[in-house]
Parts: C-alpha cells; structure tokens; sequence
C-alpha cells in the first residue's frame, strides 16, 4: 500500500556542559514533535535525554558513566539493521558504568557494564521486549615495544518474554597488534563465543582473523581484515565461511572518499526485532565534497543481505541518499536531503520501500 505525507518536525534541545579539576558532566536533552498534514492521527512526541559523567579521583583510574534515553514511535532511531520502519509506541533506557585504570603507557585494565531495557507500549508487541545485563573486562597489555596485547571477557545475561527465554552468554576475545612501522600494524584476533537460552538450542561460534593497517600517506589509508568462522548449533548442521572486513580511506583537498565491505556473522538481539544470530554481507560507499565554507554536499549508500537460520529468513537492504548543506552563520545550518531505503523479506516483517525529501534547519544557542 502506497502512502504520501509532508511531515513537519520541531527538534527543541538543551545541552548542559559542567567541567571541573577531574570532573566533568554532560546533559542533554531533545524533545521532537511530529505534524503529519493528512494523518494527523500519527502526530508525535518524542523525547531523548542522555548524561555523561566523569570522574578521574587519580592520575591512573577514571570513571564514566553514561545514560541515554529515548521514547517515541520511530523505530529507526534504536534499529541499526534499517528492518522496521513502522510506528509503534516504544521506550529505550541504556545505562553504561565503567571503570578504566591505566597501569602503564600502553597497558590498562577497563571493566564495564550495561543495563539495557527495551519496552514497547502498544498492545500485541510485547514479543519483542528485552532486557540485557551485560558485564565486560577488557585488558590491554604491552608485551614489547611494537606489540600490543588485548585479552577480553564479556557475560551477556538477557531475557525475552517469548522465543527465546532467558540467554546466558559468554564471549572470549585474544588480540594482538603488531606495530611493523610508523604507518603499517599488523594484527590478529582469535573469538570464541557461547550461546545458552532457555527455550531454544544453544549454539557456539569459533572465528580467526588477520589483518593490516596501513597509512600509504595523508590521503590514503585502508584496513583489511580477513578469517575464517565456524557456528556450530547444538542441533542442526554448522555453518562455516569467510568473515572480514575492507575500509578505504581517500582525502583529496575539499573531498573524502570512504568505501567498506564486510562478511561474516553478528547477532541481532535488544533491540528491535530479536532475530539471533545471522549472517551477512554489506558494501558501502560515501562520498563529501566541501564546496565553499559554507556549502558541502554528501551522496552515498549501502547494501547488506542478511540470512537468520532460527527463523529460515533472509533479507536484503538498500539504501541511497544525496544532500546539500549550507551554513551561512555559526549558529545555523540548513539541509536538503533526498533518501531511498528498500527491504526486500521473507521474514514475518512486511517488506517496504520509503522515499524522502527532507528540508531541515538546525539553530545553536551557546552561552559560556
């Protein structure tokens, strides 16, 4: 079904910036209301609060914590994949302590902790709420000079109201990076990962990769990143490839270049959809050319297919865009974007295809 609609959007926001001898504190808050000219049934309010807060009681050990929040009805600000675009009431809490202590000029011992919850408030959706605990301890160590060591553990406790139960999951990660020269490392990671739930079969998931960074000079730069991974169910037949990642990087005057491609697996899980763990391939492109100082334009987009094996699904997604900026001032900023999105399913989700124009100004305020 085809829909049409001029959508206005008032973004009032306040940020708070409070420093101070071994302390800091950041505050910020956005409210978003949404006019619709021929469904006005689909107005909108929406309101994002996030914090971050730091506190370094000695030279060696830091403290941070951080806090966002987001109520409203549009899914593609908390889906990363691009998969829902429909509107429905929802509520997002992320809370993230950490504690990093720096022992040595290249060795440090970081611990951390997420508390993430996701509720929809609409009734017929709940399928789709989650909660997570996740607790990470992250150490990195210099063995040599030109060597650099990462050892890294995360427990990953989740619950979900229908499918898969409750999730007890647990990560290794060993790295190590090899500085070969000024502008070459050479690195290695091996990952081993446990996946426990309640209601569903458990599985395990082996990956090895090697890789190079590189700065051919100051326009050019690329990381490549290559392996192998094995995802063995506890019932039902392994799944095994190629899994790595390619980043170019080319600046040119008034012009960066950036293209990625990448293959491997991930795991959609506290967010969304809960869809498990997938495979995947994606390619992106993006391109931004300052023409003046105050004009610059930005043309790119990406593609990914997706296969989930729980659900027998697979997906493919696009996306395009083109846009122009202009900022005559300081404090003001004016866009005029035009972007296409597709998804093309055989999940449970409907397939869709949306196209944009958007014309947006952004207003700041600053007082010291």
């Amino acid at each position: 079904m085809k829909e049409e609609d001029v959508i206005n959007r008032i973004s009032p926001g306040i940020t708070l910036k409070m420093p101070a001898y071994h302390k800091e504190l950041m505050l910020n808050y956005q409210a978003g209301f949404e006019f619709y000219v021929k469904n006005s049934h689909e107005n909108t309010v929406t309101h994002n609060l996030s914090g971050e807060a730091n506190y370094q009681p000695t030279e060696r050990l830091t403290l941070k914590l951080t806090e966002a929040y987001v109520r409203s009805r549009n899914l593609y600000q908390v889906d990363i994949y691009g998969i829902r675009r429909e509107r429905i009431p929802y509520w997002q809490n992320r809370l993230n302590p950490q504690l990093n202590y720096q022992f040595g000029e290249r060795d440090n011992l970081l611990l951390g902790y997420q508390y993430n919850i996701f509720r929809y408030t609409e009734t017929g959706y709940e399928t789709e709420n989650s909660d997570e605990h996740t607790f990470n301890m992250s150490l990195n160590h210099g063995l040599t000079k030109t060597g650099l060591l990462n050892l890294n553990y995360i427990y990953t406790y989740g619950k979900f109201p229908y499918y898969w139960g409750k999730l007890k999951g647990h990560t290794i990660n060993i790295g190590y990076n090899w500085l070969l020269s000024p502008h070459t490392t050479i690195m290695t990671i091996g990952t081993y990962e446990r996946r426990h739930y309640s209601l569903v079969f458990d599985y395990e998931t082996y990956q090895i990769l090697f890789g190079i960074e590189r700065q051919f000079s100051q326009r050019l730069s690329a990381t490549l990143q290559g392996g192998y991974f094995i995802y063995h169910p506890e019932i039902g037949e392994n799944i095994k490839g190629f899994s790595g990642n390619a980043t170019v990087s080319y600046n040119y005057e008034y012009s960066q270049l950036t293209f990625r491609a990448e293959k491997g697996y991930t795991e959609m899980l506290f967010t969304v959809l809960n869809l498990g763990f997938n495979t995947y391939w994606q390619l992106s492109l993006d391109l931004t050319h300052t023409f003046t100082p105050h004009w610059s334009g930005q043309v790119g987009g990406s593609y990914r297919r997706s296969k989930y094996p729980y659900l027998s699904a697979k997906d493919r997604y696009w996306t395009g865009y083109i846009g122009i900026d202009w900022s005559p001032i300081k404090w003001c900023r004016g866009r005029l974007e035009y972007r296409h999105e597709d998804l093309n399913s055989t999940g449970f989700y409907e397939s869709y295809n949306i196209n944009r124009i958007m014309l947006s100004f952004h207003f700041v305020y600053f007082r010291r």
